[in-house]
């Protein structure tokens, strides 16, 4: 009957089986570590000493014919009057089950059968190294976690994305996902490098129109497929964006770490960035899936300005609208933030802070830049655009013009064409330090 509803027991022992009160029938019982047979690979099986089945013990894939490893240990037991494989730990167990049966096949030791290879790197999430897989030589991505909160709210979020296309959606492809030795492990396709290591390596120089294009309207449609299964990322920011490879330019989206059923997150009070974070969620009021057009929207000015967005908001006004001033309750003077957003007003004035671009297509672009970010980064949520609405937009849907996707941007025609003084790394740390003091003025 089990086999039939596609159900796995795992925990066949004698101890799970009851007798009737007529004494010759008997009932199966202990459903706890039960579970769909096609989705035993995504949980954890516990192991049962000198029940449980090579494959668990070998955390290779698992099916219903485990179960008839744990009824044949238990008739055997109950026919011979002693434990079949009367072990005191797995490895003895394992030990046994070598001795009595011979070593498995090789297609069972290769399969979830990884080599490490080097470090990727790391934070409070984790650890991510990359492995090579024993079997096919194909490299993967492994995040290390030692929170088991952390580790089921990813797994959580991932569950959510298993209707998508990754390759169509845009979406990491996760792989499979397990306990081991006291922590948690996360198999997921191997990619490049994020969008923060991709702008460092090209020296914070900013991306030129036709490149942010490229990369907003793969975000977008990442963006239009989470809202068509009704979850929101939760935390869009450059950390969160991949770049696969560097022949075709293709980016995915990472980080489900946060994510959640729209609607399901009203309890959540701690989502997305500080420097992406939507004014409703910064207010504590409740939010939905447009928080991630917000962020977007904040990475997309990023990308072309080579600079945070939310530098502008500390300097100019906080995003509650009242004038805030970073030196009032930190007790210290606070530096200026980089010169160039004393000339950044406000976002129309990316538009007019360039005026000899090259062509009138290339101004009517930047112009279409403008407006589709002016439309994300709206303070009323119900006013920000819909993903399926941007991706109509016309700078998305505008053709590559010649020059367009060559011609500097406004910041680096600004920083180019004024003596600021200052180096870039200089600049940078004075940015930091006026941020860190403006954090703590907030807290």
């Amino acid at each position: 009957m089990l086999k039939k509803d596609g159900v796995t027991h795992t925990s066949i022992t004698a101890e799970n089986i009851e007798c009737v009160s007529s004494g010759h029938d008997a009932k199966l019982t202990g459903f706890s570590a039960a579970g769909r047979t096609s989705e035993l690979s995504k949980q954890e099986i516990p192991i049962i000493c000198g029940f449980s089945a090579p494959e668990i013990l070998l955390n290779a894939p698992v099916d219903e014919s485990a179960d008839i490893w744990g009824l044949a240990c238990t008739l055997a037991g109950l026919c011979f009057g002693f434990p079949m494989f009367p072990a005191e730990c797995n490895y003895e167990y394992m030990r046994m089950i070598l001795q009595l049966l011979g070593p498995p096949s090789r297609s069972l030791l290769d399969q979830g059968v990884y080599c490490f290879e080097t470090f990727l790197g790391g934070g409070s999430f984790g650890v991510v190294s990359k492995f090579k897989k024993l079997e096919d030589d194909s490299r993967v991505a492994v995040k290390l976690l030692t929170n088991k909160t952390s580790f089921t709210n990813e797994v959580r979020g991932l569950s959510c994305l298993r209707e998508l296309d990754p390759n169509k959606s845009n979406i990491i492809r996760c792989i499979d996902h397990f306990p081991y030795k006291g922590s948690y492990l996360i198999f997921y396709e191997l990619l490049d490098q994020d969008l923060c290591d991709f702008m460092a390596k090209r020296i914070n120089k900013p991306l030129k129109m036709g490149e942010v294009r490229c990369i907003a309207k793969q975000l977008l449609v990442s963006l239009r497929e989470l809202k068509h299964i009704h979850v929101t990322h939760l935390d869009i920011k450059p950390n969160n964006i991949l770049l696969v490879n560097h022949s075709l330019w293709p980016f995915k989206l990472i980080g489900f770490g946060s994510a959640h059923e729209t609607g399901t997150s009203t309890n959540i009070t701690k989502v997305q960035t500080v420097g992406y974070r939507a004014p409703e969620v910064h207010m504590g009021l409740p939010f939905d899936e447009s928080i991630d057009i917000w962020g977007l929207g904040c990475t997309l000015v990023f990308l072309y300005l080579a600079k945070h967005l939310h530098r502008f908001f500390v300097l100019r006004k906080n995003v509650l609208g009242h004038n805030y001033n970073p030196n009032r309750g930190t007790g210290k003077t606070v530096p200026s933030l980089h010169p160039f957003y004393e000339h950044l007003q406000s976002l129309d004035d990316l538009v007019t802070m360039t005026s000899d671009l090259e062509s009138l297509a290339e101004q009517e672009d930047l112009k279409d830049f403008v407006n589709l970010v002016k439309r994300m980064i709206v303070l009323k949520p119900s006013d920000r655009i819909r993903p399926d609405e941007a991706l109509k937009h016309p700078f998305i849907l505008r053709g590559q013009y010649p020059n367009t996707s060559s011609h500097p941007s406004v910041c680096e025609k600004f920083i180019c064409s004024t003596a600021i003084g200052v180096n870039a790394r200089a600049a940078d740390q004075i940015e930091e330090r006026s941020l860190e003091s403006a954090g703590a003025s907030c807290g």
